[in-house]
């Protein structure tokens, strides 16, 4: 006799492999702190940190969300929240990951500090005598000096030297989403779908209604939180990944297999993506 499927159980063990995942990185950064970095690792840091502050969210949105007497499934929170994840883990990649050599990633973060403190002189909340403003539009500058003079900058094509004037990025998210192992799965699809409900978009209006109002065309609920914890699993099993990629003394901890990592990490292998994402 054949048991039945628990769905619920199903999503509670998901569940369970994302904390896992987090509590590796988490004694991944603890190992990591008595080595000296190089500087522009200094923004990996934060990233990572960003990273897992947003997923961790996303887990306590998963589990349900309480107003007054109504249980609820916050889908369009979560989506936002993937969305971020999506585009963090794109960062990340772009400045550490993606680069063939130092010297690429100190000039990809040459250019996204001078990016943040550009957008930064134009909040108009800040007054423009303001001393913090008066001492980065200094730092702007040397910066601009010693990405112009960067033999990397002067191999770029016109279209990217534009982009970076003003941009954190010599390429836009699709671009680097296809020059990272995200390329050739559906993740542009959902990051495409994320953004629909980050900008209220007529697409997300459609979801909304048929998820929450529209009784006479039901969608599976469950079908949503769960395709939004298992794109959560493959980010976060690329993350460990690439951390271990970048810092190879972190395996002697990661071959003890805490908590069955491995087996996590081998069934959100993003390269059986397209494979294994219709069978859960």
């Amino acid at each position: 006799m054949s048991s039945k499927i628990d769905p619920d159980k199903i999503f509670s063990n998901k569940l369970s492999q994302l904390n896992t995942c987090h509590k590796v990185i988490f004694k991944f950064q603890d190992l990591l702190t008595d080595i000296e970095l190089e500087k522009y690792y200094s923004y990996f840091e934060v990233l990572i940190l960003k990273y897992q502050m947003k997923s961790i969210s996303l887990m306590n949105l998963l589990k349900g969300s309480k107003y007054e007497q109504m249980d609820f499934i916050d889908i369009p929170s979560l989506f936002i929240l993937l969305r971020g994840l999506i585009e963090n883990y794109l960062m990340f990649n772009y400045l550490y990951i993606e680069p063939s050599s130092k010297d690429e990633t100190y000039f990809r973060t040459l250019i996204y500090q001078r990016s943040g403190l550009l957008n930064r002189q134009q909040y108009s909340a800040i007054p423009k005598d303001h001393p913090i403003l008066i001492k980065e539009a200094v730092e702007i500058e040397e910066l601009t000096t010693l990405i112009e003079k960067n033999p990397l900058y002067q191999n770029l094509d016109k279209k990217k030297r534009t982009r970076i004037k003003a941009k954190a990025t010599s390429s836009n998210y699709i671009e680097i989403m296809n020059s990272s192992k995200l390329k050739n799965t559906d993740f542009i699809t959902f990051w495409k779908l994320c953004s629909n409900f980050a900008h209220s978009e007529y697409i997300s209006g459609m979801q909304i209604r048929t998820i929450y109002i529209d009784k006479t065309n039901p969608n599976d609920l469950f079908l949503y939180k769960h395709n939004i914890l298992l794109h959560s699993l493959y980010l976060i099993v690329l993350i460990i990944e690439d951390f271990r990629s970048m810092f190879p003394q972190l395996n002697d901890y990661y071959d003890k297999d805490p908590n069955n990592i491995k087996s996590i990490a081998n069934e959100f292998n993003i390269l059986d993506y397209n494979t294994r994402i219709k069978s859960f």
